[in-house]
């Protein structure tokens, strides 16, 4: 088993995980670190990997309507089209843009995080109890069952060949970030099919949720009224509780 958890502010999207088992895959621009999913590509490399794979020049001719000849005659165009989407960042941007993308932690308790992500502890923070014992099971539909992976912390940008698509490159492309993050001890989901937008997940995972020390009376009755319901409603029964301030050090009692 293993215990994630979603940093929130008190919002009608934030509310729908709860009422409606919805939750958000955000597209990379939305996130407020700028060097996220960024990586550097090895050029040389990279243009020598192309040019062993004669099946991308035949989907790419097959997508442009080109003949086998045709494609002959364009090959060099579309190699050097090829490098100069590498050298300006245009091919990275198409490939990351395409994947949804949901942030969780492993750390329910953090000072940062629920001033930055939960509105300065007047949000909340949901419990999932993750069960992926089934691997395979989960592969075809990620989303529902929030199958993710731990994200890696590094003071240097990785450096990947184009083309390859093996797990090592999707690690580097959206699972590593600059060591300054490391606190957020973060776990991703990567909607590789569905993409960002609203998905639905199993909301028989939820576990806890979380009022943060701020959040208003009104607002954790509004909570409390919505675990009730979903307790009654699916195969769980969260807790629900509120975030306590340690009376003699600087930390949040949060379980």
């Amino acid at each position: 088993m293993l215990k994630v958890y979603k940093y929130l502010p008190f919002s009608e999207g934030s509310k729908r995980i709860l009422s409606d088992g919805t939750m958000k895959f955000s597209h990379y621009s939305d996130f407020n670190d700028p060097f996220d999913c960024k990586t550097a590509y090895d050029i040389e490399k990279s243009m020598e990997y192309v040019n062993t794979r004669p099946d991308i020049f035949s989907e790419a001719g097959r997508q442009l309507g080109l003949s086998k000849i045709g494609l002959e005659q364009t090959k060099d165009k579309m190699l050097s089209q090829m490098r100069a989407s590498l050298e300006t960042g245009e091919f990275h941007e198409g490939i990351i843009g395409e994947v949804g993308i949901c942030c969780l932690t492993k750390t329910p308790d953090n000072l940062l995080m629920w001033s930055h992500y939960a509105d300065n502890h007047k949000g909340f923070v949901i419990e999932f109890t993750l069960s992926h014992k089934d691997y395979e099971m989960h592969m075809g539909n990620v989303e529902e069952k929030l199958f993710g992976w731990d994200v890696e912390y590094s003071n240097n940008m990785p450096m990947i060949t184009a083309g390859t698509r093996d797990f090592n490159a999707v690690k580097d492309v959206f699972l590593t970030k600059s060591l300054d993050w490391k606190y957020e001890s973060e776990y991703r989901v990567l909607a590789m099919q569905k993409g960002p937008g609203i998905h639905n997940i199993d909301r028989s995972m939820i576990t806890k949720v979380i009022g943060g020390v701020n959040i208003s009376d009104d607002d954790f009755d509004v909570l409390k009224s919505l675990v009730h319901t979903l307790s009654m409603s699916d195969t769980c029964n969260p807790k629900i509780i509120k975030a306590q301030m340690s009376r003699d050090q600087y930390r949040l009692e949060a379980t």
